[in-house]
């Protein structure tokens, strides 16, 4: 067994949350698992629950779980079948090249996590490397100032981690993850299908209305008319009826990840289709509006500026955003396969 491991992190599409950052940032051995991100993760969600009386949106981009992609080998291993053998087991995974994801782990142990020394909260991460001679971990997680990094913890930490939980009744898993081999493919047929669903959404196929539909606060809305639901989130902000203390800090860089994530779709498709870079022109001023979007939630976050939401609420109408997505769809061919195929080297340049 070596003394000392650090596995290499690619920068992943979305890091929003750990599930969706351990899904891109494991991939470098087959950058090729970047296509299937294009293929898939387009369509939004959002539960419907803030409308009457939660405090969040629950708001993510459907297939973006690192649990939910085909391409990974996943070994999942519940801690507390390992009894005092985790340790050993960690570093046997790592030395065998695979990240080791993790969840159930008392973050208020773990030194440098979000919530270490303030807050009991089972919380995720993802170790990538040991050294055996400080006896640390380093692990790709939320820090304490709430930015997704790699950072070195002592690996006690995590032990009072999990302990604790199985104490609370919590028992936490370590999931082994790798990328497979197999080269995966650009596939615009799935692509143009996955745009349509997005773009076959409105709030009158999922109507807010629960004083005439109480049921539907348990449902959840998808596509492209979850960001009218994020204005409609933005609006209980600003009555009160959720409070600031509650406010839910994710929603604006998930919002400007899935449009950077576009783009770069959008890119790609013009590349392999030989079109104009019409498209992506027009979309990347979305972007770059998204991103703004961030700063002044963030703006909101800190200072309570509440005519900073009410910007938000006008920018974030999905109308800016449906010329772009629709002219994409049409420049894809409708015969044949879709398939675009490359060689494997050219993607590891």
């Amino acid at each position: 067994m070596n003394k000392q491991v650090e596995l290499p992190l690619e920068v992943p599409p979305f890091s929003t949350y750990h599930y969706q950052a351990i899904n891109g940032a494991v991939i470098g051995k087959n950058p090729s698992i970047k296509n299937w991100f294009y293929n898939q993760m387009i369509n939004l969600r959002c539960d419907r629950a803030f409308l009457g009386g939660y405090t969040t949106p629950v708001f993510s981009v459907v297939w973006s779980d690192f649990t939910d992609n085909p391409h990974l080998e996943i070994i999942t291993i519940p801690l507390k079948y390992l009894k005092g053998h985790a340790h050993f087991v960690i570093r046997n995974l790592l030395d065998d090249g695979y990240y080791v994801a993790y969840g159930g782990i008392d973050d208020y142990f773990v030194e440098g996590k979000s919530w270490y020394g303030e807050r009991h909260f089972a919380h995720d991460g993802l170790i990538c490397g040991y050294d055996q001679g400080d006896k640390t971990y380093t692990i790709y997680a939320y820090d304490k100032n709430w930015v997704c990094r790699t950072f070195k913890t002592p690996q006690e930490g995590l032990e009072k981690g999990w302990r604790y939980m199985f104490k609370e009744g919590v028992f936490g898993l370590l999931r082994a993850v790798k990328p497979k081999e197999a080269y995966v493919e650009l596939n615009l047929k799935t692509m143009c299908g996955k745009l349509r669903e997005y773009l076959d959404s409105s709030l009158e196929k999922y109507p807010p209305d629960l004083e005439r539909n109480p049921v539907e606060k348990q449902k959840r809305t998808y596509g492209i008319a979850v960001q009218d639901y994020l204005c409609l989130y933005l609006d209980k902000l600003l009555d009160g009826t959720i409070p600031h203390e509650r406010l839910d800090r994710r929603v604006f860089r998930l919002v400007w990840e899935h449009k950077a994530v576009m783009l770069d779709r959008i890119r790609t498709v013009e590349k392999h289709l030989i079109l104009s870079s019409e498209i992506g022109d027009a979309y990347a001023p979305l972007v770059k509006q998204a991103d703004g979007i961030r700063m002044m939630y963030a703006l909101y976050h800190a200072q309570r500026r509440e005519d900073e939401v009410r910007k938000l609420c006008v920018a974030l109408l999905p109308a800016y955003e449906i010329p772009s997505t629709i002219q994409l769809v049409k420049s894809i061919p409708r015969n044949g396969s879709g398939k675009i195929v490359r060689k494997y080297e050219n993607d590891r340049k």
